[in-house]
């Protein structure tokens, strides 16, 4: 099949996951009928009415149209059928392509009347991208010559897609793809507020908008001093010529619309509000004008259109606003008929949707526009002024890929995953800057990758990074209509940021006032509310700086002031984003509620610097303990930790040490544990050393305390590359304790995170089943290969085949020959294993006393071939000959086991199943414990593993999800685990099995650490594991 073929999926880049469609089709049925009746509308819409290559299209569809299945519908197929079948039996070119449009507006449609989601909770992205991936396919294939897109009175241009009108020239169902450009064309703002004669639902592709939805009522004569606008008729081109529309008069400019009264004056004739006076004087009744009447004079819809007009049919309404609504990328919303909106997007923004008018689901005769009382008419042209169907697609496509990799990066940046985070920048950054690119002159959208991408560089220490990417922004933004852009301001507070941190203060001022002079230039509120706390601690820092006798009193003056100005405004954003203002989109508008009482939080918590430094001693406390408050309803640990060290410092000012002690040692379990020493070890920055060595300069401040996932302060700063805190923690905590195995344990954690986070999940949110499971245990060998640090660190993969264990008359040692490690570049010829099992007991003792795996009757050797044999009878698509078991005695070196050990969590999690030898102690075992923990962990978040309990009476059965539980566990029917499917032997034993091993393991708390351990020395290790189970999750 041609590459160019739109019925072929599109090529995605290996490193491009995000792109990859995942919805195939098959779950979406189409019939004959469906097609047949759309097919007449693509052709309307693309102007193929009369090509006799795209009329095979229609002899390809009538063929299905068979009482085969139905005899009204035709066949009905699965779409992923229907994309088999065409691209079996039509020809390459105009049929492929008209034949994949047309899959994709009956794809749309079928979706438009399932029942509608609320707009913030759409049903599937991925439909969406499979709708798009049809349409964008046929709009770009190349072959819709005729295709032309029109400039719409609300500014955004359209493309045509299905056009199905009934005998009237009324809208039965109209398919658009509707595409806000850059280029400042916004439409009449007068005449924006608009109703649709259909029900209509549309689907963001790309790009951010917000939506006025309007209330209204008609007025009558008498209370005509209440209207805000009058009503518009709608004219298309196929009646009235110009000359008619405007006979006898000059066509009058409309005011602008603003929601408040208007001057007006009596209007002569009407009495109710219900009737209209047409251009030739005569007056009718709305609810009279029938559609075959419009389209006669001119209403009707016309496809094709070269200009239409809005005239003032004199009816008054009183309108307002009822709710705005902001609409982001996959995010899908309905305007029922008669009812009023209009669609406010920047003048400098890309916005995109697939737009479908339904009449199917209401109609009204009268749809109307709303405009200013006494305005007569307005034209507006319709032609696209040069812009191609070809262009608008790849523009709303080009935003669709920027903003999926965009976003990705920011999910992967909130779980600290910064080389992922980086990689999905990097291929947004390609999304902008590829020499095809719609975006390449769309400065602000690589600015914003960019400056994303320095962000992250700064957090990682990397300062010098961050500074030219920042100086690289700069210069684009120095264009002359980006200067004074947000995203200018944000440049400059960015790159003030990175001058502080390297204790350049005099740049970093300079940095900070140009962000708040290009902010106060836009009114973003929002870039002066950050510029203003940015200039106020750089001149507190500046003032400090000076020598005691010398200092510039104007400096502290100008830092209290520009402080305060950052907690009025930040108070003032507050109301305006508080949850009970919420309408809608209630997450975001929390999440954003959240962020700005962050920012109120540390104006006062600097505010409280200052004060102490005037000697406002009472000030300064009271606007610490403030901060605190306000930190609280920020969510953020780091803000709140950060919050408690200043409330501190003001506390020692007052000379109140034990209260500022207890500040110091505080770690606030409700938005996530954080000690101000964590936080301060965090982010490299001058400023936060000083506070860092003064921190632990004080008695009895506790660096030893953990978060939820084990680390102390030194672990964040080994995880965060900050070799200065780390310096400073380890000369204080070297006082009291030896240091070198709390560095060798913090390293051993920043190895679990980057080998958990950046190397194996990536593959957890992108596969499952099997396929997953292979590409983990080659990702996992690979990043051992890659990394020698690693490598020494965590033990590679090792396994003893099945078929090799039978051979032994007991369990062998790593030492014995019998084990094997597995390598990305052997098969199963090479002996290989292709599926694997974990296997978890708790070991026993001979007569000395010495902990060895099994007993002298080789009982846990035994138990182990037995429990093999019922999960290869229970799944008996595995191969016998190339499953591979994990056993600890067999697969970790006790010369060497601390990398044996410290690698339970990856081997555990490249393991398709674990069976669990369960006995009267198994539950009660620390490592037995934390295996179970393990294997909950990974089958609870990924559903990639299994898990057996197979008890003394010689019984495999399923382990629960929560141990805790006595509620009753989904069968293997229910779970569908992908990759090990049930037999027939399996789900009949189900009930009996779940009595006896399926609630083995109810109301069992496991909490590994506080088990019973041979060897008690091993607890610190055990715990460590247990945290580290968190970044599986």
């Amino acid at each position: 099949m041609p590459k160019n073929n739109p019925m072929s999926p599109p090529t995605i880049p290996p490193n491009d996951p995000l792109l990859r469609p995942a919805d195939d089709g098959s779950g979406h049925r189409l019939t004959a009928k469906t097609l047949s009746d759309l097919l007449p509308g693509v052709l309307l819409a693309n102007k193929l009415n009369d090509d006799p290559e795209a009329a095979t299209v229609k002899t390809w569809v009538d063929s299905y149209a068979t009482t085969l299945d139905d005899d009204v519908h035709g066949r009905s197929l699965t779409l992923a059928e229907w994309r088999t079948e065409a691209a079996r039996d039509l020809a390459d070119g105009v049929p492929h392509t008209v034949a994949t449009l047309l899959l994709g507006v009956s794809l749309l449609l079928g979706e438009a009347r399932t029942p509608a989601p609320d707009a913030h909770n759409p049903t599937a992205s991925a439909t969406v991208s499979l709708m798009w991936e049809l349409i964008f396919g046929a709009l770009t294939s190349g072959h819709l010559a005729h295709s032309r897109p029109s400039r719409s009175s609300q500014g955004f241009l359209f493309v045509p897609l299905c056009s199905w009108l009934t005998p009237e020239n009324n809208i039965w169902v109209l398919i658009r793809l509707h595409v806000w450009l850059a280029d400042g064309e916004r439409g009449n703002l007068s005449i924006a507020v608009h109703s649709h004669q259909p029900w209509t639902r549309s689907w963001i592709l790309g790009g951010d908008a917000t939506d006025h939805s309007f209330g209204h009522e008609l007025l009558g004569a008498e209370r005509a001093a209440e209207a805000t606008h009058a009503l518009y008729g709608i004219k298309w081109e196929q009646s009235f010529g110009v000359e008619k529309v405007h006979k006898g008069e000059e066509e009058e400019d409309v005011d602008d619309i603003h929601l408040v009264p208007a001057d007006r004056e009596p209007i002569d004739g009407i009495e109710e509000a219900q009737l209209i006076r047409t251009d030739d004087g005569t007056t009718v009744s709305l609810d009279d004008a029938a559609p075959q009447d419009k389209a006669k004079e001119g209403e009707g819809y016309n496809v094709h259109q070269q200009w239409s007009t809005v005239y003032n049919t004199q009816a008054l309404v009183k309108a307002w606003e009822v709710r705005t609504e902001r609409h982001t990328r996959d995010m899908s919303y309905t305007i029922p008929t008669d009812k009023y909106h209009y669609t406010e997007v920047a003048r400098d923004d890309l916005h995109a949707t697939l737009f479908i008018f339904d009449a199917a689901q209401g109609y009204t005769h009268d749809a109307r526009v709303m405009g200013p009382i006494h305005g007569k008419s307005n034209t507006q042209r319709r032609d696209p002024d040069g812009h191609t169907t070809l262009e608008l697609a790849r523009t709303a496509d080009a935003i669709r890929r920027f903003e999926i990799h965009l976003d990705a990066a920011r999910r992967y940046a909130g779980r600290k995953e910064w080389e992922s985070a980086r990689g999905a920048i990097w291929d947004a950054i390609r999304a902008c800057t590829s020499p095809d690119s719609i975006l390449l002159k769309e400065h602000r959208y690589l600015g914003r990758a960019l400056s994303d991408l320095s962000k992250i560089a700064r957090t990682l220490g990397r300062q010098e990074e961050a500074l030219a990417i920042y100086e690289e922004l700069l210069a684009q933004a120095a264009v002359p209509e980006a200067a004074s852009s947000e995203l200018a301001a944000e440049i400059h507070g960015e790159l003030g940021v990175v001058f502080r941190r390297l204790g350049l203060l005099d740049k970093a001022k300079a940095a900070f006032q140009a962000q708040y002079d290009a902010a106060k230039a836009r009114r973003w509120q929002r870039g002066v509310c950050r510029a203003a706390g940015n200039l106020g601690i750089v001149n507190y820092q500046l003032w400090q700086a000076q020598r005691p006798s010398g200092r510039d009193e104007r400096l502290l003056d100008a830092a209290i002031e520009q402080l305060l100005e950052r907690i009025r405004i930040a108070q003032a954003l507050q109301t305006e984003s508080a949850p009970t203002a919420i309408r809608g989109k209630k997450a975001k508008r929390v999440a954003d509620w959240k962020k700005l009482n962050a920012w109120e939080a540390m104006g006062l918590a600097r505010l409280s610097l200052c004060y102490v430094a005037r000697g406002k001693v009472e000030d300064a406390v009271k606007n610490a303990k403030l901060a605190i408050e306000r930190s609280d309803h920020s969510g953020d640990p780091t803000v709140v930790a950060m919050s408690h060290f200043f409330y501190g410092k003001a506390l020692l000012s007052a000379a109140k040490q034990d209260e500022a002690l207890k500040e110091f040692n505080t770690m606030a379990k409700d938005t996530g544990a954080c000690t101000p020493a964590m936080a301060l070890c965090k982010v490299p920055s001058h400023e936060y050393y000083a506070y860092l060595e003064e921190l632990v300069s004080y008695p009895n401040v506790n660096l030893d305390l953990v978060d939820d996932h084990g680390y102390s302060a030194l672990d964040h700063a080994v995880i965060n590359a900050n070799e200065k805190a780390e310096r400073i923690i380890l000369k204080s905590i070297k006082r009291v304790l030896p240091t070198d195995q709390a560095l060798s344990d913090a390293r051993l954690k920043r190895g679990y995170r980057q080998l958990f986070h950046q190397a194996l999940r990536p593959v957890f949110l992108e596969s499952k089943g099997e396929p997953g499971l292979q590409r983990l245990r080659k990702t996992y060998a690979g990043a051992l290969a890659a990394d020698e640090s690693k490598a020494l660190q965590f033990d590679r993969l090792r396994f003893i085949l099945y078929r090799d264990l039978q051979k032994c008359a007991k369990l062998p040692g790593a030492s014995d020959g019998w084990t094997r490690e597995y390598s990305p570049e052997k098969n199963a010829a090479d002996g290989q294993a292709e599926s694997f099992v974990f296997f978890s007991y708790a070991w026993t003792r001979d007569a000395t006393g010495t902990p060895v795996p099994d007993d002298e009757h080789n009982t846990q050797y035994h138990r182990i071939l037995a429990a093999t044999q019922s999960f290869l009878t229970l799944h008996p698509t595995v191969n016998p000959d190339t499953l591979g078991l994990w056993i600890a005695c067999a697969c970790i070196d006790p010369k060497a086991p601390d990398t044996g050990v410290n690698a339970l969590p990856a081997m555990l999690a490249q393991c398709n199943a674990m069976i669990s030898l369960v006995d009267e102690t198994y539950y009660s075992r620390a490592w037995c414990a934390l295996e179970v923990s393990i294997v909950l962990t990974l089958r609870r978040t990924w559903g990639m593993q299994a898990w057996y309990v197979y008890d003394k009476d010689g019984a495999l059965a399923e382990g629960r999800n929560d141990p805790e539980s006595t509620g009753s566990e989904p069968t293997f029917a229910e779970r569908a685990q992908p990759d090990l499917e049930p037999s027939e032997q399996q789900l009949a034993d189900e009930k009996r099995r779940s009595d006896r091993g399926a609630s083995a393991t109810s109301q069992r708390q496991l909490l590994p650490s506080e088990k019973q351990l041979t060897n008690e020395s091993e607890r610190p290790k055990v715990a460590l594991l247990e945290k580290q189970c968190k970044l599986l999750e």
